[in-house]
């Protein structure tokens, strides 16, 4: 797997190691220009005595991405707006607006953070970060599950057992191949023994991508076929006799993001029923004999509006949503097509941006008792 990877993202994880190796947060990140050139590199150095000049350590600033930036000298925002950034965790809330302050405009990571990750606050919403134009994506998933391992192991090693599930139950829910394999190799000390060794993490990476290989089986039973699976999934035109199973997801989709929506599964095939006969189609996500998910569009807007995008809960993160939205897009035409994310699903927020989704507007709601009104405001001197 080593040596599959661009220089950024080995260079990345070269950074990270040796945080790992020296007691920090396995955290690295790098500054690149336009050329592929590497011309800044940080880690976090936040449980280190010592950093080379210009860098910061035994601080809870001195993370990768703020010691990466402190090594860029030049104030010339057309040179940094060219630059990207790399990192082998989604920048956090102050990393975020560092790197939103310093003038970079483009970065890439590869592990999500459910906790601290800052890349939520890239919103149209908010007209200083709309102007510049922040383009934040993830990377392929498999970087995520390295960077992973390496953090379980850490964070095994560095917190008291109760906070340390608690994160690690966070990060279990979106790299459960990894959090796994990192308990299994903290208890053997197989990265502690590699870092006293002295091994590169080329050394190591190999072999960690082997192992997660072979979780995948033990995770997910029949893994192995999962590939040639997906290239089975079709996609079918839902009709009349589909308007139940569509209504029982619709409530799940709805249970999941947490809607406010109070209809029961009755009042959902209902309303599906109405949908349908309307400006509406809707989709089943097939594989074999198996439903994987759903997708209801309304062709009565310009570009095409996806309302509704439903994976089972046994088919999550398995790939079947991404094969199924490009299925989708062939079947209807299009390259274009408008979603609404409600603001508090984070989750389904990454997912669609990782596809390569971007905010475009805001949707806002007015519901009396929400906030106080403006004369209210003023009597109690809000």
């Amino acid at each position: 797997m080593w040596s599959s990877l661009s220089a950024p993202w080995q260079a990345c994880f070269e950074e990270a190691w040796e945080a790992y190796r020296a007691g920090s947060i396995p955290i690295g990140a790098v500054l690149v220009n336009p050329d592929g050139e590497i011309v800044s590199r940080g880690r976090n150095r936040m449980h280190e005595h010592e950093a080379p000049p210009g860098q910061i350590c035994m601080s809870r600033l001195a993370h990768a991405e703020i010691n990466a930036l402190l090594q860029i000298k030049s104030a010339d925002s057309n040179i940094l707006k060219e630059l990207t950034l790399y990192t082998t965790t989604e920048p956090c809330i102050q990393c975020f607006g560092a790197i939103v302050m310093s003038g970079v405009r483009t970065i890439r990571y590869a592990a999500s953070d459910p906790i601290a990750g800052g890349a939520g606050l890239n919103r149209p919403d908010n007209p200083f970060i709309r102007e510049r134009n922040i383009d934040i994506r993830r990377a392929e998933y498999r970087l995520g599950e390295i960077q992973r391992v390496i953090r379980t192991d850490h964070v095994l090693g560095a917190l008291d057992p109760v906070k340390a599930g608690r994160i690690l139950s966070r990060d279990q829910e979106e790299y459960p191949r990894a959090v796994e394999l990192g308990r299994q190799w903290h208890a053997s000390g197989r990265l502690r023994d590699a870092a006293r060794r002295g091994l590169s993490f080329a050394a190591v990476v190999d072999e960690m991508a082997e192992a997660l290989d072979r979780q995948r089986q033990v995770i997910f039973p029949g893994e192995e076929n999962r590939t040639d699976e997906l290239h089975q999934l079709r996609i079918v035109q839902a009709a009349d006799e589909h308007i139940e199973l569509l209504a029982e997801m619709n409530k799940q989709l709805i249970e999941d993001e947490q809607h406010d929506n109070p209809m029961n599964v009755a009042q959902l095939a209902e309303r599906m029923r109405g949908f349908l006969s309307g400006t509406y189609s809707a989709w089943l996500f097939v594989a074999g004999d198996d439903v994987k998910g759903y997708a209801l569009v309304d062709h009565g807007r310009q570009p095409l509006y996806l309302r509704q995008f439903f994976i089972c809960r046994h088919g999550r993160r398995q790939g079947w949503g991404r094969k199924g939205f490009r299925l989708l897009l062939q079947e209807l035409g299009t390259d274009t097509i408008d979603i609404d994310v409600l603001v508090w699903n984070t989750r389904g927020r990454r997912f669609w941006e990782s596809l390569g989704f971007a905010g475009r507007s805001i949707r806002m709601r007015y519901e009396p008792g929400r906030g106080p009104n403006d004369g209210d405001a003023a009597e109690r001197g809000v």
